[in-house]
């Protein structure tokens, strides 16, 4: 306490600004953890795009012009992939947690 008294308003002002950028340091460093974790898949899966990039080239137009040419059997199992693929990500991110 006497050691207080005897510091000037300046370096109070300057040890608080010292104690909240460590605080914000901290938070940040969380903060890059949460993101590189939650970002994790983010290679692999650019991986898996790279090697299926020439097949997707092809199938990209086939499959475009078939959901417009009224194909109702491709267009509900494409419903069904886009349904079963967003609910196996959330089902393995439940399972990784």
């Amino acid at each position: 306490m006497a050691e207080n008294a005897r510091l000037t308003p300046l370096q109070l002002r300057r040890q608080l600004l010292v104690a909240r950028c460590e605080n914000q340091r901290r938070t940040l460093a969380v903060e890059v953890a949460r993101i590189r974790q939650a970002t994790a898949w983010l290679p692999p899966a650019a991986r898996s795009l790279r090697g299926a990039a020439p097949w997707l080239v092809v199938a990209a137009p086939i499959a475009g012009f078939l959901l417009v040419r009224n194909w109702r059997g491709l267009r509900q199992l494409a419903t069904k992939a886009v349904v079963g693929w967003r609910f196996g990500v959330w089902l393995w991110h439940l399972l990784s947690r």
